[in-house]
């Protein structure tokens, strides 16, 4: 049996990246190989340098931090996260050795790179991103998967750029190790002198500590936390806004509904959620009204006009689907917080002590938009 719901309420898009304002650790992570060809490594550069400029380079909190290892038989700590001071002096003094060797020893420098992110260089607080740019991968070379595996396990964004010459061999080795949808090169259409900036900024959403992303991958649909204890209304509201200005959740699809009441904690059979009725006009607690055409889950579609004033959303054993119904707002229930990711507009400061997050960033187009669907 299909729930009883009706309307559509437009989830907002939280992820919008300003590139300006994009505050990450990034190691680019570049192939010095003869395979890359002298001229091909100075292409590669400048291609860096082009895409940093719209960035905010340096080394205050609110600021991307960049370095540099190259490799070809060996790997080679170039510039540390602690050496750029600004964007200008990036764009202007940026220089790599090349070395020309037949080597393509990329695990070594994705090790070398894991030792940075592990290292006081690394900022606690801010999201850790690998570029790597080959533009070949010999099959007696050691296998990059396992650094690459451990970067990302712990919440690392592992970026990586396939730089051809003409009539170049495909490096497949490189979608294999990158994040999903985290993967160009200079054979896309899509490769322009945005694209890592932009992949930069959306590597810069996530949800903080004890948070869960929307659908556990999806942060730029809100992080959510559970309540290990039930709370009336007024505590539960002021639970939430403890930190990062949380509030009581909001329902806009059943599909939301159906992940909050599975999170862990479970939320077993009720919970409280953001709506209140304030005399005949139901509110969320972010401020928004509930109207005729929005999402609902009313039990039988009836909102109630008068008596109790909170809403909680339950379990129906006989049906098998959730809905909501009012309950008096000085009833203790199991509730969930909501807050808004950490992003390049919003600004996190606490540390990341494990970022054992999936993390769901397709590179789609990215659009100055208010609301986006998922």
């Amino acid at each position: 049996m299909e729930p009883l719901t009706h309307g559509i309420t437009p989830q907002k898009y939280l992820c919008d990246v300003r590139k300006s304002s994009v505050w990450v650790d990034v190691m680019f992570v570049v192939d010095s190989s003869a395979a890359m060809t002298k001229a091909g490594f100075a292409e590669v550069i400048q291609f860096i340098a082009a895409s940093m400029r719209d960035l905010s380079v340096g080394q205050m909190p609110t600021q991307t931090r960049v370095g540099f290892i190259t490799y070809s038989d060996e790997a080679k700590l170039v510039y540390d996260l602690t050496y750029w001071r600004s964007t200008n002096d990036l764009i202007s003094k940026l220089s790599l050795p090349y070395s020309g060797s037949s080597g393509t020893n990329m695990a070594a420098a994705l090790q070398m790179a894991n030792g940075v992110f592990n290292s006081k260089s690394h900022r606690l607080n801010v999201p850790k991103v690998i570029v790597v740019v080959a533009a070949a991968f010999k099959k007696n070379s050691e296998s990059p998967v396992p650094a690459a595996n451990t970067f990302k396990d712990f919440g690392g964004i592992l970026i990586t750029v396939e730089y051809l010459q003409e009539g170049g061999i495909p490096v497949p080795i490189l979608t294999k190790i990158a994040s999903e949808g985290y993967s160009t090169g200079n054979q896309h259409d899509n490769l322009n002198y945005d694209t890592l900036a932009t992949m930069l900024g959306r590597a810069n959403c996530f949800c903080p500590d004890n948070y869960v992303p929307y659908l556990n991958s999806r942060p730029e649909y809100g992080c959510y936390r559970a309540a290990r204890m039930p709370a009336e209304r007024s505590g539960a509201e002021r639970s939430c806004g403890l930190e990062h200005n949380g509030k009581l959740v909001k329902i806009e699809n059943y599909e939301k509904a159906e992940f909050l009441m599975n999170m862990k904690p479970a939320l077993k059979s009720e919970a409280l959620i953001g709506l209140k009725r304030y005399g005949h006009q139901f509110q969320w607690q972010d401020g928004s009204k509930l109207t005729p055409y929005d999402f609902t889950m009313w039990y039988n579609n009836f909102a109630p006009k008068s008596g109790d004033e909170c809403v909680s959303m339950f379990f129906d054993n006989w049906i098998g689907k959730y809905f909501w119904r009012s309950h008096s707002c000085t009833k203790g229930l199991p509730y969930v917080c909501e807050i808004a990711p950490c992003s390049s507009t919003n600004y996190c400061s606490e540390p990341l002590m494990l970022r054992l997050q999936a993390h769901r960033m397709y590179m789609a187009p990215i659009k100055q938009e208010a609301e986006k669907q998922p």
